[in-house]
């Protein structure tokens, strides 16, 4: 079974996962994540090409803006490697049932754009939200949690 780990070895101002963060990948799976979005579809794709092509090792710095359709702003250095690294797992975590009668708790950094959007998304009383940001006049005026 062929394996391809991407592992971020440097990143460069503002990236969705830190350095050391490692992502197995596997023709018909994988395991772990190094960001999510436009940045883990092109790794992935990257990967699956390498083991197509038999090859070991490649690094890529890929900037996290526009060209690749992310907002994000800074840049990762990727490692892509058949050794054996330790795939970190989602840090995203499952939820079953969420109900009014028993809200999860549910973090959020950051009232920009993804944040409202994820407010927006959940789904009323499932959650016991805590919202944090630095700046008062990012989160909307009229919001149901505040």
């Amino acid at each position: 079974m062929s394996v391809i780990y991407v592992q971020i070895l440097e990143t460069k101002g503002s990236a969705p996962r830190d350095a050391g963060t490692v992502m197995e990948v596997r023709t018909e799976r994988t395991d772990g994540t190094i960001g999510g979005g436009a940045l883990e579809h092109q790794a992935i794709a990257t990967a699956r090409t390498l083991m197509r092509e038999k090859r070991d090792t490649l690094t890529q710095t890929i900037p996290l803006g526009p060209g690749l359709g992310q907002c994000c702003g800074g840049s990762v250095r990727l490692l892509f490697t058949r050794q054996p690294r330790i795939a970190e797992p989602d840090p995203s975590f499952r939820i079953d049932g969420p109900s009014p009668d028993s809200p999860v708790p549910l973090w959020l950094w950051g009232a920009g754009h993804v944040g409202r959007a994820v407010v927006d998304a959940a789904p009323a009383r499932s959650f016991d939200v805590v919202w944090v940001d630095d700046a008062r006049e990012r989160f909307p005026r009229k919001s149901r949690i505040m």
